[in-house]
């Protein structure tokens, strides 16, 4: 049996430390590939920062027509027809409204003109 001391003695110490350095390098070897920092990991990190950011594009570029539409909207408009807009395109009725439901055939007649033109 082998003592501490006699492990690292001259022909079998060169033995020991070539196997712990080989030791070392397969386990730092497979991190610097595998590992959580490795290269297999930047590839996903590099494809995860090129999908952000066309969606970070896509996002902007949407930020930027309702940043367009808004400004439309600023200036002289009336708050009824602006309350009757977002009511109708989100469909939201208020506390007091009053809602009559009609018929297809009502629509049709509602969109006819009258006797008089108007």
């Amino acid at each position: 049996m082998l003592r501490p001391s006699q492990l690292f003695d001259h022909g079998r110490g060169r033995h020991a430390w070539t196997l712990v350095a080989m030791a070392l390098l397969v386990y730092f070897g497979w991190h610097a590939v595998d590992g959580r920092y490795g290269l297999l990991a930047w590839r996903d990190y590099r494809l995860q920062l090129e999908a952000s950011q066309a969606e970070l594009a896509a996002l902007e570029a949407e930020r930027l027509v309702l940043e367009r539409r808004v400004a439309g909207l600023k200036g002289a408009i009336d708050p009824d027809l602006l309350d009757e807009y977002a009511r109708r395109s989100l469909s939201l009725v208020g506390p007091l409204d009053v809602i009559i439901l009609l018929d297809e055939d009502d629509r049709s007649e509602l969109a006819r003109p009258g006797p008089d033109g108007g």
